[in-house]
């Protein structure tokens, strides 16, 4: 019985671990790129204090050499950092972007429009 309900207890973790939490959607955007030899772009995101290929560092890849801008979500909580480079077919990566910054706030937004609709006299 205490295997069936570490099992259990073990498995209710896990579900609460993959559980999705709050998040915040970004949106970067660039100017239109123009070279022939272009396969798409690379966007990385990482930690403001961190690498871009370490702890909790993302890399997006983007095959639509058309585009202007890419949407992802990341975690409430946190200052990061972004840079995005073109790619070619055979590989060929170009020198990087200017890099961008920006802070996600702890929490969602507050509600708004709060107040009081109606006070009510009761003898």
């Amino acid at each position: 019985m205490k295997r069936l309900a570490a099992i259990f207890l073990g498995l209710a973790l896990a579900a609460k671990a993959q559980a999705p939490g709050p998040s915040y959607t970004i949106v970067v955007s660039w100017s239109p790129y123009v070279d022939a030899a272009a396969a798409g772009f690379k966007i990385y995101v990482a930690p403001r204090a961190g690498t871009y290929t370490g702890e909790g560092s993302k890399l997006f890849v983007v095959t639509n050499t058309a585009a202007t801008n890419f949407t992802f979500t990341i975690a409430p909580g946190g200052e990061y950092k972004a840079k995005m480079t073109a790619f070619t077919a055979a590989g060929l990566e170009s020198s990087p972007s200017e890099e961008i910054l920006w802070a996600v706030p702890a929490s969602i937004p507050a509600p708004t429009g709060f107040r009081t609709s109606a006070i009510i006299y009761v003898p």
